[in-house]
């Protein structure tokens, strides 16, 4: 547990989140509590122009996406350094997730995009990853799902490494994403501690290149998204008793609390929770319990005027 002063400096922080308007006309029905309809998942691959190869990628449908007629906002979940495609469905238990808040109307029936991204942190190195999955990939599940094909039809979630990766893509494409949530990101402010994978993999430079870090890390970001006059909201979640690192400033609910103190300094709605908790979905679970139902004040609901839109086979 980290020192008095510290945690008092972070309530202070997260008394100050910006305020959560109210939520938009529901325009869908809450299920009733008894209902037994199903969501279903899956998992494909497709061949992204920007990688020249297939990526793998789990899907997430409501429960009434069969049926509806209805186009359904998108979440695009990253996973962290060693995970993949399949970790928000196994250890993270998203399906179930997302059909207990949908059921319960705090957020709306929505489409959940799990793509497969090894250890790439997102960005364009070895292989064009960040071009993939914020071109290809949006593309081709804009043209085969019935999603809301528009950036408040769309954010972008995910933890640890998909976490920097989350706030990189919503700050760097903020054209594509209308609202993002980070969980125990890697959001290094300076350089990345001696031990993060971020130095070990080639993806920032072989050997690793701190210009090029800085370059993609998000004070750079930042500046040109601001630029942009383009707003998206942010959910910050960190624990307290994560990974401790040689230089405390490095761990993650410091740069957590820092990078919420920057996008508030600079007019941006972000909300920021530091929970009682490590590195792990008994942390993360909890606060997209919170989180969804925020960035879902901000984002379309699933309607019928956009199903005319074609689309095409799957």
């Amino acid at each position: 547990m980290k020192k008095l002063v510290l945690l008092t400096t972070m309530v202070l922080f997260v008394a100050c989140s910006s305020p959560t308007p109210a939520p938009p006309p529901n325009p869908l029905a809450p299920p009733p509590a008894d209902d037994t309809r199903t969501s279903s998942v899956y998992t494909t691959s497709f061949a992204l122009t920007a990688l020249k190869r297939s990526v793998p990628y789990s899907v997430y449908l409501p429960a009434d996406y069969a049926g509806s007629g209805l186009r359904y906002p998108v979440l695009y979940l990253l996973h962290g350094r060693g995970d993949d495609e399949r970790s928000w469905l196994g250890g993270g238990g998203i399906q179930a997730q997302l059909d207990r808040l949908t059921r319960a109307g705090k957020i709306p029936p929505v489409i959940a995009i799990m793509p497969g991204a090894e250890s790439s942190w997102y960005v364009d190195g070895p292989e064009a990853m960040e071009t993939a999955l914020t071109r290809d990939l949006v593309e081709r599940v804009d043209a085969s799902l019935r999603t809301l094909p528009e950036r408040q039809g769309r954010a972008v979630v995910g933890y640890s490494m998909g976490g920097y990766g989350s706030v990189r893509y919503g700050l760097a494409h903020p054209e594509v994403f209308g609202a993002a949530i980070t969980l125990s990101g890697a959001l290094y402010r300076d350089d990345p501690p001696l031990d993060s994978s971020a130095r070990e993999l080639p993806v920032f430079g072989d050997p690793f290149d701190l210009n090029r870090w800085n370059a993609l890390n998000y004070p750079a970001t930042l500046d040109t998204f601001l630029k942009k006059n383009l707003s998206v909201p942010m959910f910050i979640a960190a624990g307290d008793d994560e990974y401790v690192n040689t230089r405390y400033v490095d761990n993650a609910d410091v740069q957590a609390t820092m990078f919420y103190a920057k996008l508030r300094k600079e007019g941006q709605r972000a909300q920021l929770r530091i929970v009682n908790g490590g590195h792990n979905w008994a942390t993360w679970s909890p606060a997209l319990d919170e989180g969804l139902p925020y960035i879902f004040n901000y984002l379309k609901w699933p309607n019928l005027t956009a199903a005319r839109l074609p689309v095409a086979a799957p």
